[in-house]
């Protein structure tokens, strides 16, 4: 995932995590949700377009990647700016996310160079077959 679509994923989140908490602490009621409808639109609408347009990957990796950060991302902003405290349970939970967004990007070496698994068994065929297809 290039820097812009992290960075369009992470605000999406943040947006989301404040969406709910202002909700629930306003008491809000319909106008309210209009308006937070209008403003996701706002940030969601150009995560989608940048997504549509620059799509690279398995659904399946950016997907689960993308909506790991709603769970996690505001449990650890508010244990570390509004010292919150963040329960063992919460904390396994969030730890577990992480790493299995970590497996299905790759694995735990998540800097190192990878190749794709249809490039490698590529690789590998031509090795075993000394380059005769």
């Amino acid at each position: 995932m290039t820097p812009l679509g992290l960075l369009l994923v992470l605000t999406a989140a943040v947006a989301h995590a404040i969406w709910n908490f202002l909700v629930k602490r306003l008491n809000g009621g319909p106008e309210l949700l209009w308006l937070f409808a209008a403003l996701s639109l706002v940030i969601y609408g150009p995560l989608a377009l940048y997504l549509a347009a620059t799509w690279q990957g398995d659904l399946s990796v950016v997907y689960c990647t993308a909506r790991a950060t709603g769970p996690v991302l505001p449990a650890l902003l508010a244990f570390v700016f509004l010292g919150q405290a963040l329960p063992p349970q919460a904390a396994v939970g969030g730890a577990i996310i992480v790493f299995g967004v970590a497996m299905l990007a790759g694995g735990l070496c998540c800097c190192c160079h990878r190749r794709s698994n249809a490039e490698t068994r590529c690789r590998r065929y031509r090795a075993t077959t000394n380059g005769r297809s």
